[in-house]
C-alpha cells in the first residue's frame, strides 16, 4: 500500500480527511493522506466501457479541474474536481446519494486526484464507489472515444488527413 501526502491551499481546520497543517508546510497548506489499495475497489477498462455502454445507472466522475473537464473526458461524466471546495462543501455532493453507483477517474493510474474523491466518497458513507485507475490515458489508448475540446479538434484533425 502506498501512501500519499497531498498538500491543498485551506485552513488546518477544513474537514474532509484533512491532517493538522506541518509546521515546515508553508501557511495555510494543509496535509491530506491518501492511500492508494487495501480494500480499494477498481474497476478495469473494459468493465467500464461495457457499464457506461449499458442502461445502467452509472454515475461516471470526472475528478480534475474544470478546464481539464472541457478539455477531454469519457462521454457520460460529470465533473467533480478533487480540490479544496470538495472538503470545504457539501453542496458539491449534490446530485449522488449514498447508495448511488459510482466510478472515479481522473488522468492517468499515477495521477492522485481519484484516489482522494475515492476514499473521501466512502468516509462520507457512499457505498458503491470504484476507481478506474487507468483514466484517461488508458482509455484513449483503447481506442474509445472522449468528448470535450481537445478531443473534437483531434478528431478533426484525423478526419482532415
Amino acid at each position: 500500500m502506498e501512501t500519499l501526502v497531498l498538500e491543498t491551499k485551506g485552513t488546518a481546520g477544513d474537514a474532509g480527511g484533512q491532517v493538522p497543517r506541518d509546521q515546515s508546510a508553508p501557511h495555510g497548506t494543509v496535509r491530506t493522506r491518501v492511500r492508494e489499495g487495501q480494500g480499494m475497489r477498481l474497476i478495469t477498462r473494459d468493465e467500464l466501457k461495457e457499464e457506461s455502454d449499458g442502461a445502467g445507472d452509472l454515475k461516471l466522475l470526472f475528478v480534475l479541474g474544470e478546464w481539464q473537464y472541457h478539455a477531454a473526458h469519457i462521454p457520460g461524466s460529470a465533473n467533480l474536481p478533487c480540490s479544496p471546495d470538495l472538503y470545504r462543501s457539501e453542496d458539491t455532493l449534490k446530485g449522488l446519494v449514498p447508495d448511488d453507483d459510482i466510478v472515479v477517474y481522473c488522468s492517468s493510474k499515477t495521477c492522485w486526484a481519484s484516489i482522494a474523491v475515492y476514499h473521501y466518497l466512502v468516509s462520507r458513507g457512499y457505498r458503491n464507489v470504484r476507481r478506474y485507475a487507468g483514466g484517461l490515458e488508458d482509455w484513449e489508448h483503447a481506442g474509445y472515444p472522449l468528448d470535450g475540446e481537445m478531443a473534437a479538434a483531434k478528431t478533426r484533425m484525423r478526419n482532415a488527413s
